[in-house]
């Protein structure tokens, strides 16, 4: 799904809020063009994408071609402000 179009600026589907108490996260997230995809599929996709250029990066940039699954340690911060609900999802979505 990342190689959609559509993904190609996550920013540009989620709304900004200034007065936010707490973030929950919603079943779908309406991208500008009034698509809808499902929040889960938005995150999941998002994390396999940023772990691909990432390994890509270290293999090719960093001329690291031996480097294996097991010889990274990914660390993912989850926003405070977020509702537990949200928290627990993202370390699921992450695993």
């Amino acid at each position: 799904l990342y190689n959609d179009p559509r993904w190609k600026d996550l920013d540009e589907m989620i709304e900004e809020k200034d007065d936010i108490q707490e973030v929950n996260l919603s079943q779908t997230i309406k991208a500008k063009d009034g698509t809808e995809f499902e929040t889960e599929k938005v995150f999941i996709e998002a994390l396999k994408y940023l772990k691909k250029e990432a390994t890509r990066f270290i293999k090719q940039e960093l001329k690291r071609k031996d480097i294996k699954k097991d010889d990274i340690q990914w660390i993912l911060t989850i926003p405070a402000i977020w509702s537990n609900k949200a928290k627990t999802n993202m370390r699921n979505w992450a695993i």
